[in-house]
C-alpha cells in the first residue's frame, strides 16, 4: 500500500497493522480491509466496505488461518451470497495468523479475445 493511501479498517484490525503508513478515513477509501472472525462479520461488514471504497479502490477480507468454518471457500460463498457481484481475486498471507483475500466485482475481470 502506498504511503498516504486512504484506508478504512472494519472489524477487529489484524495484528501488525498499527504501523501502516496511511491516512485513516471513514469513507472514500483507496483500500478497505474487513477483519472477519466469523461469517456473520462478512455478511455485516462487506456491503458497507464495498460502498465505502473508491471506484478504483481495493477491498480485502482478512481472516484467521486454521479455522475450519472460515476458509477462503467459505468466505467466497458468503460473499457470492450477498448479491453484490463480488468474487475473490487473489489470496495472500498477512502474517503467521492472518490470511487475506482481495475481492473484485465480476465486471473488473478482463476477458482476453484471441
Amino acid at each position: 500500500m502506498a504511503s498516504g493511501s486512504r484506508l478504512l479498517v472494519l472489524g477487529a484490525p489484524p495484528p501488525g497493522t498499527d504501523d501502516w503508513d496511511v491516512v485513516r478515513v471513514g469513507d472514500d477509501a483507496d483500500v478497505v480491509v474487513v477483519a472477519c472472525l466469523s461469517l456473520a462479520d462478512v455478511l455485516d461488514l462487506v456491503p458497507r466496505a464495498w460502498a465505502a471504497r473508491r471506484p478504483e479502490g481495493r477491498l480485502w477480507i482478512a481472516y484467521r488461518k486454521g479455522r475450519r468454518n472460515l476458509t477462503r471457500t467459505h468466505l467466497g460463498e458468503a460473499v457470492e451470497g450477498l448479491g453484490l457481484g463480488l468474487t475473490w481475486f487473489r489470496q495472500t498471507s498477512v502474517d503467521e495468523v492472518w490470511s487475506a483475500i482481495w475481492l473484485k466485482h465480476r465486471t473488473e475481470f478482463r476477458t482476453l479475445h484471441h
